[in-house]
């Protein structure tokens, strides 16, 4: 295709599973022979990237369908290491069980109160999620859960797993966003102005599991790609290509956690995997949610991850992501219509915002943000006209006054959408 290629970039298969991972991040854990040879297998490998500028371009400009891309040690090479809270952080250190961790955490000072996930557990392979407290009122922070937990124990029990971890309340961060993240800066924050040509950015939240647990058999709620950091632990990722691969996978294993023993069905379905990835201690990684994926803990340490979800201006992505709540995109994992219908508001007010800060360069938007593939500007022109493709965004974005004439110019391009076109739709 016509992608330049972001950076040098070498893909090759992990060491032998015998071997240590490197200092800081702690000898890899006995793994199940399948998995030893899925990691083994080139094919499968992701694309490791030593470099922090280079990753960051990948972030930016990269094509994340079907792809995992690492960056080993990141959170070093990042400068993120201190970002997550040394409570959570410490918390972690020396624990196996999920009990172990909030116990610590509310040691520590942590008011379970302030704090809020969703709680899993397993039947079998099979995904629950704790709710409701014994008397069926529904619980709203990580106290609740855990005191719904304990009165429970002979149902809830480990291994267990908690997701979307983040405060019950708002805070304003040093860039003024107002989220409910734990971290106090994420990789949003460190590409700079490139953060205002991006369509969308969400800061996300973070995730903590032990041996077996893990996030089970989906796609996201958005088509979008997630940016992962490990602070602790180790995780296999396992990613499906996108389309019928992935409607294939998630039609028999949706919410459910494929861990050893493996059936031959099951390993069957490992094997099709398009990417399996054993994410270590520090390191930070891209690949896309709109693929069907799944995590897995391994090794007794629990893990402790965030991760960001983003639209770059790669077309890939950007043609995925516009596919959002539609028959390409698995049905169960859908949003809701009117969190979809304000993330969409949202992507039109960013654009918004970035056409008006490119106006005032030039009378015409293509001299402005010429084609330059050192220039991530030059993709903006391309990124309109693909999410144009959805009547929602070619309505919404040429009934904004000021951005009118830009945007009906970005569309008539050669090739592309013309005025007649537009007014069928």
């Amino acid at each position: 295709g016509p992608w330049p290629s972001p950076c040098r970039r070498s893909v090759f298969p992990l060491p032998a599973m015998s071997a240590p991972a490197g200092e800081g991040q702690g000898p890899t854990p006995t793994l199940d022979p399948l998995i030893r040879d899925l990691l083994a297998d080139p094919a499968k490998a992701p694309t490791v990237i030593e470099d922090k500028a280079a990753f960051l371009r990948e972030v930016l400009v990269g094509k994340h369908i079907d792809e995992v891309a690492v960056l080993p040690r990141g959170l070093d090479k990042l400068g993120l290491t201190t970002s997550m809270p040394e409570a959570f952080r410490a918390s972690v250190e020396g624990q196996d069980c999920l009990c172990g961790f909030l116990d610590s955490l509310a040691e520590k000072g942590v008011n379970l109160r302030d704090v809020d996930a969703s709680m899993y557990y397993w039947d079998g392979k099979k995904e629950h999620r704790v709710k409701r407290s014994q008397d069926g009122k529904r619980v709203k922070d990580l106290a609740g859960k855990y005191e719904a937990l304990k009165r429970n124990r002979d149902t809830m029990r480990e291994p267990l797993y908690l997701g979307e971890l983040r405060y019950t309340q708002k805070r304003k961060l040093p860039d003024g966003d107002h989220s409910r993240t734990l971290l106090t800066e994420d990789v949003k924050d460190l590409i700079g102005d490139s953060r205002h040509w991006m369509p969308m950015w969400d800061r996300g939240h973070a995730f903590v599991g032990g041996e077996l647990s893990g996030s089970s058999l989906h796609c996201d709620q958005t088509l979008w790609s997630n940016v992962g950091k490990n602070w602790a632990g180790f995780k296999l990722l396992f990613v499906w290509k996108f389309g019928d691969e992935s409607m294939r996978v998630l039609d028999k294993y949706f919410k459910e956690i494929i861990k050893p023993p493996f059936s031959r069905e099951e390993a069957k379905v490992l094997k099709s995997a398009a990417k399996v990835v054993l994410v270590r201690p520090g390191d930070v990684y891209v690949f896309s949610g709109a693929n069907a994926h799944m995590t897995l803990g391994v090794g007794r340490p629990l893990s402790l991850t965030a991760y960001e979800s983003f639209v770059n201006l790669n077309p890939v992505n950007v043609a995925v992501f516009r596919r959002s709540g539609t028959r390409e995109h698995f049905e169960e994992c859908i949003m809701s219509d009117t969190d979809l219908e304000d993330l969409k508001d949202d992507v039109v007010d960013n654009i918004e915002d970035m056409l008006v800060k490119l106006q005032g360069r030039a009378d015409d938007i293509e001299a402005a943000i010429a084609e330059d593939s050192r220039n991530i500007q030059g993709l903006i022109p391309a990124m309109i006209r693909e999410l144009c493709h959805d009547k929602f965004y070619r309505r919404e974005l040429c009934r904004i006054r000021r951005i009118r004439k830009t945007v009906d110019r970005v569309l008539e391009a050669p090739g592309r959408f013309n005025k007649r076109q537009r007014t069928r739709a």
